[in-house]
């Protein structure tokens, strides 16, 4: 039985294509348990021939081959008609799958019984993209979340592929057809019963090119508006059951404020201005006949601010609140930091300002906070759309932990305090009490959990804060003046360090940092003792580190003898590409060394050749060499010596 079909629509991939191939060869899931729809839209390439290879050298693949259709519709519903498998999953023909996606995904989904599964995705450019919508595994998110559950509305979800033939589900076709996933994902929500989250494994990496479509239109067209009004009017046939209400609202309310309030707010800072009353008289069109002004309230303040000036199209009032709120961002900085229990504590300070360091104020009146603004903003705008008190009170700042080889985020467990402090360098005028925003966060790293329960792969994760108020969101590298703090803990390494831009990193495994070089073992104290004739014994305490549990992480440790690049050559493995003379000279100078953690307490242990003479010590943990840190010393009679160089 087939349990997955990976359908993928081409167009002129180029080498977009070999990421998708590597990426489904790299799969945990057997290649025997899922195919590969690729449908080529009439690419004008060799995109077809390279299929046809594809298909010769790869027992699970097929192909087909249309007449180009201009959007990735078709190909995909050719691929739902093609398709053998229990499940479907749309992928885009220049992404990825992460290695474990396709067993997780299926095995979840087959447990519980899913219509939908919406699986963790990563994407390239956006680091803090669909991280609250996949916090958690959840069974069925539908009767809670409603259609929340399917957030992001992309289409690289696993659907059950007899529940889409059951319903007639299928992508509206058509060339240029905007927002083809919306349709789809509200179609399914309407019919599905069981819509289910996997959170805790990464599944898809969207990788964000020139070439997406979504970059190709924009609200100075007037094939946006018109697509548009088109996507409004079928939401509202679709829900429009009154048991759909909610869903109805949710939806054409995100819609409003993703693509009405928030692209056109962005295209204003870019505008000439001919393209504006064009683009007013066809939103307000929209707004007439499918946003009543209620679902204004469902906005954050932000955008209710803006949404109202937009419904009433003041056009001045709107580019001065434009300059407004331009320019804002969230600076996290540490506060404290430290290792406990296994787990790394991290406190930090957020405020919002600009780029010359002014500060977000708010106005206190009485027990309320409202958005500071100008006078004329002051009387063009209700106090209920610029009372920001309980949007204030929800403020948050948590911390993000992203993989700087491969892009995948994690979100560490975070809570924030709110505190709003008196301004007291601005000066006073009549009314007026101008406060700024203080958030107070803190975050616990388990690096052995913190990936949806699972361990952070060794490498270097950077160190980020989300922090998000009254409808704003900022994401940025959080930052630190401490030194290097290191843990060992069940006997792996971790680094939490500043790097050279004052910026927080974590760094797993040695890639870049090490415990030789973080100052943390005790040279001085190192029993050094002979071995029998041909080696010496060293055991090297470690002071200063943090440790939690038990284990031994291994390395290797090789003298130098007076040649760094040969040391560090050896220890990278690479003279063993010169064969068998390298692998000779590999096995002779190095010798195995480790880092032990127990009762509390951790050293590193290792044998080296006996040489007669002084020399220099490289050593190896992860994939970090320290070259020419330690000095040995070894006398024809008596004990030899150790210290730091």
């Amino acid at each position: 039985m087939t349990k997955v079909s990976v359908v993928v629509p081409t167009y002129r991939p180029g080498d977009g294509l070999d990421r998708v191939v590597n990426s489904l060869q790299q799969q945990t899931m057997p290649q025997r348990d899922f195919e590969v729809i690729f449908v080529d839209d009439g690419s004008p390439d060799n995109t077809w021939a390279t299929l046809q290879h594809l298909r010769k050298n790869h027992d699970n693949v097929r192909i087909a081959q249309i007449e180009n259709s201009g959007w990735p519709s078709r190909p995909r519903n050719i691929g739902i008609d093609m398709a053998e498998g229990e499940y479907i999953l749309f992928m885009d023909h220049d992404d990825a799958l992460f290695p474990d996606g396709l067993r997780a995904s299926y095995e979840y989904a087959v447990e519980h019984e899913s219509d939908v599964l919406s699986p963790k995705e990563t994407k390239t450019n956006d680091i803090g993209w669909g991280i609250t919508n996949y916090a958690k595994n959840i069974g069925n998110a539908r009767p809670k979340q409603g259609i929340a559950s399917l957030f992001p509305m992309m289409p690289h979800k696993f659907y059950r592929t007899s529940f889409l033939r059951e319903h007639g589900i299928r992508f509206p076709e058509g060339r240029r057809m905007l927002w083809e996933d919306i349709y789809f994902n509200v179609a399914a929500y309407r019919n599905a019963r069981v819509i289910s989250i996997l959170g805790n494994v990464p599944v898809y990496l969207w990788i964000e090119t020139a070439s997406n479509n979504s970059s190709s239109y924009g609200p100075r067209d007037a094939e946006y508006w018109e697509k548009l009004q088109s996507l409004f009017a079928y939401i509202a046939e679709t829900l429009s059951g009154e048991e759909d209400a909610g869903a109805r609202e949710a939806i054409t309310a995100h819609v409003y404020n993703t693509r009405v309030v928030g692209r056109l707010w962005a295209e204003l800072g870019r505008a000439d201005g001919e393209w504006i009353e064009d683009a007013a008289g066809r939103a307000r069109e929209i707004l007439d006949r499918y946003v009543p002004e209620r679902l204004d309230r469902r906005l954050p303040p932000v955008s209710r601010a803006r949404a109202a000036l937009i419904r009433d199209e003041r056009w001045s009032l709107i580019e001065e609140l434009r300059l407004l709120d331009a320019g804002w961002s969230a600076k996290s900085a540490v506060q404290d930091l430290e290792w406990r229990g296994g787990e790394l504590a991290v406190t930090t300070k957020t405020e919002w300002t600009r780029p010359d360091s002014s500060p977000l104020l708010f106005d206190r009146e009485g027990d309320r906070y409202l958005r500071s603004v100008s006078r004329t903003l002051r009387e063009a705008l209700p106090d209920d759309i610029l009372d920001v008190t309980e949007a204030l009170d929800r403020a948050q700042s948590s911390v993000l932990l992203r993989d700087r080889s491969n892009t995948l985020t994690w979100s560490a467990h975070s809570t924030t305090q709110t505190s709003l402090k008196k301004q007291d360098e601005i000066p006073q005028e009549a009314g007026r009490d101008p406060v700024r925003l203080v958030l107070e966060s803190r975050a616990r790293i388990d690096f052995r959990t913190v990936a949806g329960g699972k361990a952070l792969t060794p490498d270097v994760w950077d160190v980020y804060s989300r922090s998000t108020s009254h409808g704003l969101q900022s994401i940025r590298r959080v930052v630190m003046a401490e030194p290097a703090s290191v843990a060992i803990i069940d006997g792996h390494v971790a680094i939490a360090y500043r790097g050279k831009g004052g910026q927080l990193s974590l760094d797993i495994g040695e890639g870049l940092r090490s415990l030789v070089r973080s100052s943390v073992v005790d040279a001085e104290s190192a029993r050094v003792t002979r071995s029998g004739l041909s080696t010496v014994r060293i055991v090297m305490p470690i002071d200063g580190a943090h440790i939690d549990g038990e284990g031994s992480t291994h390395g290797r440790v090789v003298p130098v003898l007076g040649n760094q690049r040969l040391a560090r050559a050896i220890l990278s493995d690479r003279l063993a590409r010169l064969a068998l003379v390298g692998t000779l000279v590999r096995r002779l100078l190095t010798r195995p060394v480790r880092v032990r953690a127990e009762g509390g307490v951790a050293w590193i242990e290792g044998k080296v050749l006996a040489v007669p003479g002084r020399r220099k010590l490289a050593f190896r943990f992860g994939r970090r060499a320290e070259i020419a840190e330690f000095v040995l010393r070894t006398p024809l009679r008596g004990e030899p010596t150790f210290h730091r160089k």
